[in-house]
């Protein structure tokens, strides 16, 4: 095929059809979906086994239905992919990228974009600016290899444009299949790439805002005048629809989703807006993706967004979206010796100004070398924006098909580089960069707190909610990001049932059904969103419909998909009327001692007697007591409680346990301090020995505790007592002085060593997951009032390269 006739086909390949698209064309661009999703599935096959993401698969899947390999068959070109019409393509992109775009908005946690956006945008202009720098020293090399006969100095500006340009849905997708998505190196290559992304958008706005067909006053005038209706437009359907989603998520209360014609006139009026912006001469991506941020969270209408668009986007869209590039590109241009060293330098240096730039702002942001090199590759990837700017580039007579067709193969160079190196990277360093679940004792306090809560019902919510709110401080800079998995028996009776409210959720006839409002999920989620709405902070749920011999699996994967620091299981059993503990569902126990034994981060198991009810409501003062008796879990203890001291409804009291002969010792070694201070200074040293013979202990429970009290009991924050007993009835006889004082005790599960507080008393226990103290208190017996939460602190033996780095300093 000569250039002139690629030239015409290129042109032909940009415009839309003015007919509409018939019926025949309809099913032609549903076979060439067809044909590249299958495509890049058999390749996904292979290259999944490699570590590479499905990303790389989909672009490679485009080339190959592309001018680089089957389009060279007559029949294929004619017949299958007809260049004539890939308009049709064209066309089903820009719905496509509509709808990615109004998902990502949706999707976006805007609490960590805000919290972060300083680490963001010092990311993102690290790895622009090296790629401008670059850009402006080879725009002479450039202009002149690739022929290009526009401007110089507006080509060196595209240039750059295009080398610091990052795909936002690229970054997405990649991170999300290489697991790094909840974790903080990919949430931050997110952030830094939606910054990126939308400051290229904006200058590609002013771009074309400048470049326009005439220069005349009132030609600018007309686009000042557009550019005022445009963000007027966008500012009035906000306004619209955020009203409209109140209204409907308060008329589908008690419903999960919303009624299908409702969710159809939002995706119509979002699909409409975005075309109008299009046809403004304006991108529509910023203002899909703007609908989407300021779309309300809570509610109904938000999930069934979310629960419409998430399977079409992530098995149609996406991979349409990834094959265009590749789609347009032609790898046999390379053939050309001139053409290929343009292309393989433009590439290498990108990719080095890219990477090296990153590397640098990681580095004054505290950074490891080798995340910092995630971040460079993950936000060299490229996507539709490329494309765009080369197709306004080429609007304006920049350069021909020639010099367009080699930038093209750079941008899918690009990302088919990034994807594969990123991954070998994270595999590489998998140790370093998977979940590691150091305990709440080595996490500092402004650290967020990623919490993983699980329910069998509607009976745990208010509870596991309080929880969930009185961990989330407001003082200290600390921030909470919260998880409830519902946790469903897998039975033949619930699989009937679910099938039949799925049929239900999706008629309208049947809104006023009784069993709407017995629903365990619409109970659940309607619990949720009533929550967001008084605190604040959103629950992330999620389901699980699994046996209990395997759903302790499914747990321990969603806590290292979430990088929870902290599972909390509820307690097999609950509280009756008359303040009794009566067992629940057989198989919850076990659930618990497995998710113990497999977890891999703390756990804890709440025993519930009224944590949810009428104080936490009425925003009283909770009493909350730690337990002290030593040990790694009584030490997870009480870092769980200073994050609740930060609160500023909740009263912490810490209570050390220690026995009465390590009172007379304390006396004997400051006797013995005393003595070697007028001791000649020959003798210090065998003095100073033998304190540290001494069975006192002066280990890590000591500069734990030392470090509580000057962090928190010092200022006020919380207070600290010590109580010395004799024996286990003495210890038992002091925490029964507390009974009705205190709505939470919190205790660690095991003691380091034999003490002799808790001699005998393991010979009656009745719930060995609780520990000894966890057993005494959950006891019916022992009292009925104040719920309790009993912690047990991974086994960090695994981890041996841990560094320390207390929850306090």
């Amino acid at each position: 095929m000569s250039e002139t006739q690629q030239q015409v086909l290129f042109d032909q390949g940009l415009q839309c059809s003015d007919d509409g698209t018939e019926y025949g064309d309809l099913l032609h661009l549903i076979m060439r979906m067809a044909i590249v999703i299958s495509i890049s599935h058999v390749l996904h096959l292979f290259l999944q086994r490699l570590g590479q993401p499905s990303a790389i698969a989909q672009i490679l899947a485009g080339i190959i239905v592309g001018p680089s390999v089957l389009g060279h068959i007559p029949q294929w070109r004619n017949k299958v992919f007809d260049p004539e019409k890939s308009h049709l393509m064209g066309a089903g992109m820009m719905i496509g990228r509509m709808v990615l775009m109004f998902l990502i908005g949706i999707e976006m946690d805007v609490e960590y974009l805000w919290r972060t956006a300083d680490r963001a945008m010092v990311v993102a202009a690290g790895g622009g600016v090296s790629s401008i720098v670059l850009a402006a020293v080879l725009t002479s090399f450039l202009h002149a290899n690739l022929n290009s006969s526009g401007n110089s100095i507006l080509f060196g500006c595209t240039i750059a444009l295009l080398f610091a340009n990052t795909a936002t849905p690229v970054v997405i997708r990649i991170a999300a299949e290489l697991k790094l998505a909840h974790s903080e190196v990919g949430r931050l290559a997110i952030s830094s790439a939606l910054v990126n992304d939308m400051a290229c958008l904006f200058v590609l706005s002013l771009a074309s805002f400048t470049a326009s067909e005439a220069t005349h006053k009132l030609a600018l005038h007309y686009k000042l005048a557009g550019t005022a209706v445009m963000i007027s437009m966008l500012a009035t359907v906000i306004g619209v629809v955020r009203l409209f989603v109140t209204n409907m998520n308060k008329r589908f209360l008690r419903r999960r989703h919303v009624g299908n014609w409702h969710a159809v006139s939002i995706l119509a009026v979002v699909l409409g807006v975005s075309s109008l912006t299009e046809m403004m001469g304006y991108n529509n991506m910023m203002a899909c993706f703007i609908l989407g941020l300021f779309f309300p969270r809570e509610g109904g209408a938000a999930r069934t967004m979310v629960d419409w668009l998430t399977y079409p986007v992530n098995n149609f869209i996406l991979p349409i979206y990834f094959a265009y590039s590749g789609f347009h590109t032609n790898l046999l241009a390379l053939a050309d010796a001139k053409l290929a060293t343009a292309v393989a330098a433009i590439v290498i240096l990108s990719t080095v100004a890219k990477v090296a730039g990153t590397v640098m702002v990681t580095g004054l942001l505290d950074l490891p070398t080798h995340e910092g090199l995630v971040l460079g590759f993950l936000l060299n990837v490229k996507g539709h924006v490329q494309l765009i700017i080369l197709n306004v580039a080429r609007k304006i007579g920049m350069w021909n098909y020639t010099a367009y067709t080699a930038l093209l193969v750079t941008v899918v160079l690009n990302t088919l580089l990034a994807g594969p190196v990123a991954a070998a990277i994270v595999s590489i360093r998998r140790r370093a960069m998977t979940y590691r679940a150091m305990g709440l004792q080595h996490h500092q306090l402004k650290t967020e707190l990623r919490m993983l809560t699980c329910i069998h019902g509607p009976r745990e919510m208010p509870t596991m909610l309080s929880l969930i709110e009185m961990s989330s401080g407001t003082a200290f800079g600390s921030s909470i990001t919260a998880f409830m998995m519902h946790l469903v028996e897998l039975t033949q009776r619930v699989t009937t049932t679910m099938l039949y409210h799925e049929e239900d959720d999706s008629s309208e006839s049947n809104e006023d059904d009784w069993e709407y409002g017995g629903d365990d999920s619409r109970r659940i989620h309607h619990a949720t969103d009533a929550f967001w709405r008084e605190t604040g902070l959103k629950v992330r749920l999620a389901t699980t419909v699994s046996g209990f011999t395997s759903m302790h699996e499914d747990v321990c994967n969603a806590a290292e998909d979430m990088r929870a620091a902290i599972i909390v299981m509820p307690f097999h059993k609950h509280q009756r009327i008359d303040g009794k503990m009566q067992a629940g569902k057989e198989g919850i126990q076990g659930l618990n001692v497995k998710v113990l034994r497999h977890s891999p981060c703390t756990v804890g198991i709440l025993v519930d007697r009224g944590l949810g009810g009428a104080n936490r409501a009425n925003n009283a003062v909770t009493n909350v007591v730690v337990l002290f008796f030593g040990g790694a879990d009584d030490r997870e203890a009480l870092a769980f409680g200073g994050r609740l001291a930060t609160h500023p409804c909740i009263s912490l009291t810490v209570v050390r346990f220690l026995p009465t002969s390590l009172k007379t010792k304390k006396t004997e070694d400051a006797e013995i301090t005393k003595e070697s201070s007028s001791s000649s200074p020959s003798n210090q040293n065998e003095v100073q020995m033998v304190i540290s013979e001494q069975d006192y202990r002066r280990d890590e429970d000591e500069t734990f505790l030392q470090k509580f009290q000057e962090r928190f009991v010092e200022p006020g924050v919380a207070t600290y007592k010590e109580k010395y007993v004799e024996d286990g009835a003495q210890m038992v006889a002091e925490m029964s002085s507390m009974v009705g004082s205190y709505s939470l005790f919190i205790v660690g599960k095991e003691r380091e060593g034999p003490s002799p507080l808790t001699v005998g008393m393991s010979d009656w226990e009745e719930c060995p997951e609780l520990g000894v103290i966890g057993d005494l208190l959950a006891s019916s017996d022992f009292m009925l009032d104040g719920s309790v939460l009993v912690l047990q602190q991974r086994d960090h033996t695994k981890n041996d390269d841990l560094v320390d780095e207390f929850i306090y300093i």
